[in-house]
């Protein structure tokens, strides 16, 4: 199965949120700012890809 193009920002965008509390404890303010940009980016990343499913899958869009 081939990947979708935007998987790795995707994964990208996981990592370094699920990384903020590790930096958190390294480097306090490194680590706050892993996380207060990571939550948001990976919530718009979510819409967004759900956005472009339903384009993608007219059976999605009748279903909702």
């Amino acid at each position: 199965m081939r990947s979708a193009p935007y998987d790795h920002g995707h994964n990208a965008l996981l990592t370094l949120f699920a990384a903020g509390p590790a930096l958190a404890v390294l480097v306090p303010r490194l680590g706050a700012v892993a996380l207060l940009a990571g939550f948001p980016a990976v919530l718009l990343l979510a819409l967004a890809m759900e956005a472009v499913g339903r384009r993608r899958d007219p059976q999605r869009r009748r279903a909702s």
